[in-house]
């Protein structure tokens, strides 16, 4: 299985992991891109800056994507797991992470990339700090 953990400043790009993923008995594809939104918990938003103890992010992610790996029962069937995380100043429409899975079959792959999705934020520390238009806020 090919593992791949980014965290960078520069714009993601999900071709770049599509076109990564090249392992022939690939059945099925799941990738999940999160975006700015313009409005959280009713509040207009302008930017969020993400922040980021790097080296121990990318450890936790390794941690959490071999944890999640090791509850397949046909771990051969996942061909590769990447995670991209943006930190830095970001705009609305803008995307913050993509998590990317090719396995053989679609199951697994949903259910990795969901769990894997889930666990980066609730354990992974990146940190956000959302302005809005009535001010800023660390958030949690």
């Amino acid at each position: 299985m090919n593992k791949t953990i980014k965290i960078t400043e520069e714009r993601l790009d999900i071709s770049t992991i599509r076109e990564s993923f090249n392992n022939v008995n690939t059945g099925g594809i799941v990738i999940f891109e999160g975006l700015v939104r313009q409005f959280n918990k009713g509040l207009k938003v302008k930017k969020i800056n993400y922040e980021s103890f790097e080296e121990m992010a990318k450890k936790e992610i390794d941690k959490i994507i071999d944890e999640e790996i090791n509850q397949i029962k046909n771990i051969k069937e996942i061909h590769d797991v990447c995670v991209h995380h943006r930190i830095g100043e970001l705009t609305i429409g803008e995307t913050s992470i993509i998590v990317g899975i090719s396995a053989e079959h679609r199951i697994e792959a949903f259910k990795l990339c969901m769990q894997i999705m889930d666990k980066i934020k609730n354990r992974v520390p990146i940190w956000k700090y959302e302005t809005t238009e009535n001010g800023a806020y660390w958030i949690q």
